[in-house]
């Protein structure tokens, strides 16, 4: 593994933000100041297909950056486009059952409206 690859996968595995693209970019330049914002895109694609890493896809936002384990899920505000960890519980049975075929995995993305929004909405 590259130093830069090693460098954005720590970032995103020490992060609970799920960051973007450009936020990871501005964090990994303060180590590494000759890294390229390319660079850090084919990185995340290269990191994305090894199953290193999961990029999580938002209407209303830029694609965000996540760590695989441990396994969770996602609730995305509809109206921001933030994205927070949560834990419903392994559905994987339950899908199974109404699938009738034995599943390898599943992603979860719950749309809500975060507090913060819900606030400047009063």
């Amino acid at each position: 593994m590259t130093k830069q690859r090693r460098l954005i996968l720590d970032i995103i595995n020490n992060s609970y933000s799920h960051p973007t693209a450009e936020e990871i970019y501005k964090e990994a330049k303060e180590t590494m100041p000759s890294l390229a914002l390319g660079t850090v895109y084919r990185n995340l694609g290269i990191m994305i297909e090894a199953g290193e890493i999961r990029r999580l896809v938002s209407e209303s936002s830029p694609d965000r950056y996540d760590r695989v384990a441990p396994t969770h899920d996602h609730m995305v505000c509809a109206v921001c486009g933030s994205i927070s960890d949560t834990s419903i519980g392994d559905l994987s049975k339950d899908i199974e059952e109404c699938v009738g075929d034995e599943i390898i995995g599943y992603e979860l993305m719950v749309k809500h409206v975060c507090d913060s929004c819900k606030k400047h909405t009063k």
